[in-house]
């Protein structure tokens, strides 16, 4: 039987390594598009700004407004600079300020603020999250085997172990495990000496 060990060794690991660098690569991309429009924002003076997938192909933003703005003001400026900077396609955008909630779509953006700069659009937030999910995924199949893979070794390292037992001890007692085959009294060892006679006393017999 031929070792498990060059395929749990190559498959299992290189599968992992894949979806591991599928992962970093969707994930790098996304986290790095959100932190840099929440420093836009921030640099806006708008302030506890968190930046997330909304539903569908959403973006969400969410903080407090600067208070130089009122919250119509702060929403359209948050709006705006999502629309002009954020590097990804998307055709929602809901913006909560200060407890409020406004939601934007694409047309209504692309009328208020017009066009977006040349090159956003180029990847689609949905691609990132189908990224993510394939790579987990992967992850998932891979690690499950990689556990099949180790059972298997584990099972074929206990049975040659059990084999090589049984060699040796064929070996010491040969004919063992045959019709009539059995292992010396004693387990090879030497039983103990014969009883010596009893000791009759003087004058009998």
């Amino acid at each position: 039987m031929s070792s498990p060990r060059p395929f749990v060794g190559r498959t299992a690991i290189a599968a992992l390594g894949v979806a591991l660098a599928a992962l970093v690569v969707a994930a790098c991309g996304t986290i790095g598009a959100f932190l840099d429009l929440q420093e836009a924002l921030e640099g806006e003076g708008f302030s506890d700004v968190s930046v997330n997938l909304g539903s569908g192909d959403g973006l969400a933003i969410s903080g407090r407004a600067p208070s130089s703005l009122d919250r119509t003001e702060a929403e359209n400026r948050a709006a705006e600079i999502a629309w002009t900077e954020f590097p990804r396609r998307f055709d929602t955008l809901t913006v909560e300020l200060n407890g409020g909630s406004r939601a934007f779509d694409r047309q209504e953006l692309e009328a208020q603020f017009g066009p977006r700069p040349a090159g956003l659009d180029d990847k689609e937030l949905e691609d990132d999250v189908r990224n993510i999910s394939v790579g987990l995924i992967i992850a998932l199949v891979a690690g499950a085997v990689l556990c099949l893979g180790l059972i298997i070794l584990v099972v074929v390292l206990v049975r040659r172990s059990g084999r090589k037992k049984r060699e040796r001890f064929a070996a010491a007692y040969p004919g063992y495990g045959q019709a009539g085959g059995y292992p010396p009294p004693g387990g090879g060892y030497g039983g103990p000496p014969p009883a010596a006679p009893p000791q009759q006393p003087p004058g009998w017999g």
